[in-house]
């Protein structure tokens, strides 16, 4: 149970508590809800939860990691939420363990509406829980469903599970949370932001590089970003040209290795014969050389992602560019889980050992792309 690389956060009006199960909601989680909310008018955002039941090896207590933020369409009306839901639950969430839903209000207290309550009670169950963001993002609250009539506006406390556990030097814990409403006892410092990163990528801004794109599938986002002027020296101007041409060679070749392996997010992943894809393996046994084959993809995923994000570093990607990489990653983990919960052999310790490690990895992936000061897909 990640206690230690969580903040605990608490309802100001209720005090600390313990929820049953423990909810973790994982800090990039809370990050993308906030930011697809402040895209799209106040009141009208809502999208589904995924995420896992987890039990901790040391004292057998039950958890919940929320993970996963599927959004939806706008809404027409704040009221309408009951159509677009079950749109969302029917076509996403096939395979998928939900964990409930989120949406914005336009006001300035975070609880349930009486027609909240309604959807909930029809769409879900009494474990899934509602994040409800309130007030232009001041106010939230994770509310679960209980026998307690006044559920709809007792918010729950939760762990925000940390997208990078490293605390500052100074003890504080880096959050994303600015919810007036609710309290920690564990010191902490707000992140408005995207943490910066030093060199040049701290600068970039999202929209529009200054740098040359060497992926091909990258190069009709920004096809009018000017080149930057070689250096004055003559060393240099050999140098720097034939490394570019170098780099674009090499990405080009990974690009287009790995789309034929992962498929681009357009086409909604890969959904060969093999039956690797998200929608060939949910609903039906699975048998354990294809989770083998989903890892293998994943993990080549992962691996494209860390190419892109050297590449950005060294100014020869765009943050259009890396968004997509973690895109990949982000299907190729939903169709790696969906595939797991198919098998229904036991999983020997190789694999669990696995299973463990490209875990860690999309985590790694989560706080790398976090680092990078891009905006998220």
């Amino acid at each position: 149970m990640p206690v230690a690389d969580s903040i605990l956060w608490s309802p100001a009006i209720n005090g600390p508590q313990r929820s049953t199960p423990l909810i973790f909601i994982a800090q990039y989680a809370l990050r993308r809800i906030h930011e697809r909310l402040a895209t799209i008018p106040n009141g009208l955002g809502l999208g589904l939860l995924a995420g896992r039941r987890q039990t901790c090896a040391r004292t057998g207590a039950a958890f919940v990691v929320i993970d996963g933020v599927l959004p939806l369409p706008a809404l027409a009306d704040e009221d309408e939420a009951r159509a677009a839901l079950a749109e969302g639950l029917r076509t996403a969430a096939t395979g998928i363990e939900m964990f409930g839903w989120y949406r914005g209000h336009s006001f300035a207290d975070a609880a349930l509406t009486p027609a909240d309550v309604e959807v909930h009670t029809e769409l879900f169950g009494d474990a899934s829980y509602v994040i409800v963001v309130a007030g232009g993002g001041e106010t939230g609250g994770v509310f679960l469903q209980s026998s307690s009539p006044a559920w709809p506006i007792e918010a729950r406390p939760f762990y925000e599970l940390l997208a990078d556990p490293a605390v500052r030097a100074d003890g504080r814990k880096p959050t994303t949370l600015s919810w007036r409403n609710y309290r920690t006892a564990e010191p902490v410092a707000r992140l408005q932001t995207a943490p910066p990163t030093p060199g040049p990528t701290a600068v970039a801004p999202p929209s529009r590089a200054n740098y040359p794109v060497l992926f091909p599938e990258d190069s009709d986002a920004d096809d009018e970003a000017p080149k930057p002027t070689p250096p004055a020296r003559w060393r240099q101007r050999v140098r720097q040209p034939a490394t570019y041409v170098a780099a674009a060679i090499g990405g080009a070749v990974g690009v287009a290795l790995l789309s034929g392996l992962l498929g681009l997010r357009a086409s909604g992943g890969p959904s060969g014969g093999d039956g690797s894809g998200p929608g060939a393996v949910a609903g039906r046994a699975v048998a354990p050389d294809v989770l083998d084959r989903q890892a293998d993809t994943l993990a080549l995923a992962i691996a494209a992602f860390d190419a892109r994000s050297r590449m950005l570093e060294a100014r020869q990607m765009t943050c259009a560019g890396l968004a997509r990489g973690l895109e990949q990653v982000e299907d190729q983990w939903l169709a790696y889980n969906v595939a797991r919960k198919g098998v229904l052999a036991p999983f020997d310790s190789a694999r669990e050992a696995r299973d463990r490690g490209l875990y860690a990895d999309v985590r790694a992936v989560e706080r790398r792309f976090e680092r990078s000061a891009c905006e998220r897909p």
